[in-house]
Order: C-alpha cells, then sequence, then structure tokens
C-alpha cells in the first residue's frame, strides 16, 4: 500500500510529566516543529495518491518498492533520485518519508518533472536497528524493490544536564532527540532520524537511552553524523510546540561535527554531558 508519513516515537518522562495526547505523538513523529527543510530539502517527492493504490490490478510504472516485512515499529525510508544528463547522473529531488506501524511497503515513484530518473540512493531505517542501504545506479535494470532485515543494534544511555540561561529562564520545554548525518560531503543532511523525547527536570538534568550507532558503519559513512538535540517550548495549553533553542555539547570538537551542535556518536558518553543552550538562528 501507498505509506504517509506518521508513527510513534519513544517519550521518556519525568515521573511529573502529563500524558501525551494522541495528536501530540503524531506531530511529534511528523517532525513538525523541527526544520522541515531537512525532511523535504529540494522539491516535493512525487508520491502515488490513494486512487492510484485502490486499484491494484493496474501494475505500477517507474515505481521502487521498500518493503519491511517483519516490521513491527514506523520504519523511515530517506531517498536521492538522480536524472541522466548528457550521460552522467545528477541529482533530481530527495527526502524522507515515514512507514507508519503495520505498512511493509512503501512505493516511491521514480520520476522526476513526469520524466523517469536514472538512479536511486537511498536507506531503510527501523528503531533498534542497523541502517540498510539501496544504492541503485540503473533503475532500468534493478528488481525494483529493496528488502529491509533487521541487524539489532544496543543501546546507549545519556545523562545530560543544560546549564541555566536567560533564554531558557520560565519556560517549560522538552527536548527532541535526532540523528543527523550525511552520505556526501555536501551540506545538507541525508537523514533524520528522530530518537526520542525527554523533559528535564526543574535542575535541566535528563537522562534517556537511545539506540547505539557507533557500531553502524553506514551511520558513520563520513564521520559526519551527530546526535542533535532541539528544545521545544511548550505553549500554555500544552498543545502547541515553537522551536527554542538548540543544546550544544560542552565537549572539545563535537559542536563542530556536522557544522552545527551535535554530540559524537559514541558506546559511552563517560558520565553526565553539560550542555548550554543556543538560540536558533
Amino acid at each position: 500500500m501507498y505509506a504517509n508519513a506518521a508513527g510513534s516515537l519513544m517519550v521518556y518522562r519525568t515521573p511529573d510529566t502529563p500524558e501525551l495526547s494522541t495528536e501530540q505523538r503524531i506531530d511529534m513523529a511528523l517532525g513538525r516543529m523541527l526544520d522541515m527543510r531537512q525532511r523535504l530539502y529540494y522539491s516535493k517527492p512525487q508520491v502515488a495518491s490513494p486512487d492510484e493504490a485502490v486499484n491494484s490490478s493496474i501494475p505500477p510504472l517507474n515505481y521502487f518498492r521498500f518493503n519491511f516485512p517483519d516490521s513491527k515499529s514506523v520504519g523511515y525510508v530517506f531517498f536521492e533520485l538522480f536524472e541522466d544528463v548528457d550521460g552522467k547522473p545528477r541529482l533530481a529531488t530527495g527526502g524522507q518519508v515515514g512507514v507508519p506501524n503495520g505498512n511493509h511497503e512503501y512505493r516511491l515513484e521514480t520520476t522526476f518533472q513526469g520524466k523517469p530518473v536514472q538512479a536511486l540512493r537511498a536507506a531503510m531505517y527501523v528503531p533498534g536497528c542497523k541502517i540498510v542501504s539501496a544504492d541503485v545506479p540503473s533503475l532500468s535494470g534493478s528488481s525494483g524493490s529493496a528488502d529491509f532485515r533487521c541487524d539489532p543494534l544496543p543501546l546507549v544511555s545519556l545523562t545530560g544536564r543544560i546549564e541555566p540561561s536567560d533564554l531558557l529562564a520560565g519556560k517549560q520545554y522538552d527536548g527532541w532527540i535526532r540523528l543527523l548525518g550525511r552520505w556526501t560531503e555536501r551540506d545538507v543532511m541525508f537523514f533524520d532520524i528522530p530518537l526520542g523525547i525527554v523533559t528535564p527536570d526543574s535542575g535541566g538534568v535528563f537522562s534517556m537511552q537511545f539506540t547505539d550507532f557507533s557500531s553502524d558503519p553506514l551511520a558513520s559513512l563520513t564521520g559526519q553524523t551527530g546526535v542533535a538535540i532541539n528544545l521545544v517550548a511548550k505553549a500554555s495549553d500544552g498543545r502547541d510546540y515553537r522551536d527554542l533553542a538548540s543544546l550544544r555539547p560542552e565537549r572539545d570538537g563535537d559542536d563542530r561535527l556536522l557544522g552545527m551542535p551535535a554530540l559524537r556518536v559514541m558506546p559511552n558518553y563517560g558520565g553526565e554531558v553539560t550542555f548550554t543552550a543556543l538560540p536558533n538562528q
């Protein structure tokens, strides 16, 4: 079937944190309060409409299938499509989508401006598993599909403390944790994986566990992969959110990893990590 971006995230709370509504969980999974330019950074991907999916007797043309046969959790597909320009591949479009729980297939239309593209570079991810790549230099000669099989990864623990500042004084906020990474040297992020949500206590301290990507070769292919934490302020009604700040880890070199504040991907963070809140630009 054809999937829309939706799903659920692991939510970490302190005992006095209120329960979140279904709408809030969906908003978090969609990443509406995060930088949407990273969700879809070239142009809108051409995804089949629900009406097309109803008539299964019509064989789809110019589609690539991403199969999640054993997945019981939300999946993610990150992709780039390349067109043929004078015999050479040129990046045409790219983005990422979420595959909801229970949906075992996502179909990506492999056209750009009405014409079939030449090649595809993609990655598939399910929480707790290694990232699986799909590099297809010639779509016309490919099988037209890629399967995801989970190779489990362990968890890593992180305890952080946010330094007090005027920026945060008197505000309620959550920390949204993501894995950001590039597969090439260009400035655009290739994947942006939600890892969880934390609510710091009154002293700015938070603790959580998330997937340890330090042993995943694809997650650190270029050495430009990091764990980023954005603070998102809660409105008085507890339902609306807005970007508040980014957290910079007080460790040499970490904040330069991706040209933005981020923690290195490590199997052990060696105790409490101190963070400074920086206003979002």
